[in-house]
């Protein structure tokens, strides 16, 4: 492998942390069906890509705009995300969807976990902090307590009531 193959390489593996293992073998499988097919790349950037739109803020985006205009609602949703991210909160679909329900969310049932979470950050960044750390309190019920990361959390969830 010369020089140039091995940052190509390099590349995809750093895009690949961005992305799940799902998303990326998607976009590696549609890559190489397009390729087989004898598409050029400008053919396949005009053919899907052109007119798709964003559909929807994703979580980090959300919370990465709220760094600078408000640190400490920044640093709450920050921590619960890291537990979302590691599942010690919101496990289950259903655990987010109870959650979401109780945050204020309707008509869960039929989206997917991740439309659900995102959807349950708009509504925290939405409230005052005092309103996120109480809504952070009943996020306690949807917590796998079998490891420290819910020590961690209870620890924190104490800290954001006091200060």
């Amino acid at each position: 492998m010369n020089k140039k193959e091995r940052q190509a390489v390099l590349k995809m593996l750093l895009i690949r942390e961005d992305l799940t293992d799902k998303e990326f073998f998607n976009a590696i499988d549609f890559i190489r069906g397009e390729l087989i097919e004898g598409n050029s790349l400008e053919t396949i950037l005009q053919k899907d890509f052109s007119v798709k739109k964003k559909s929807r803020e994703t979580t980090p985006e959300l919370l990465n705009e709220l760094k600078n205009k408000q640190p400490e609602k920044y640093k709450l949703l920050t921590e619960l995300y890291k537990y979302v991210q590691d599942a010690t909160v919101f496990k289950s679909v259903s655990g987010a969807r109870q959650f979401g329900r109780i945050i204020g969310l309707k008509d869960t049932d039929a989206q997917p976990k991740q439309k659900v979470i995102s959807n349950i950050f708009k509504v925290l960044s939405e409230m005052n902090n005092e309103l996120i750390v109480e809504q952070m309190e009943k996020v306690e019920q949807f917590t796998e307590k079998s490891d420290e990361s819910y020590q961690k959390l209870s620890k924190f969830l104490m800290n954001s009531k006091q200060s």
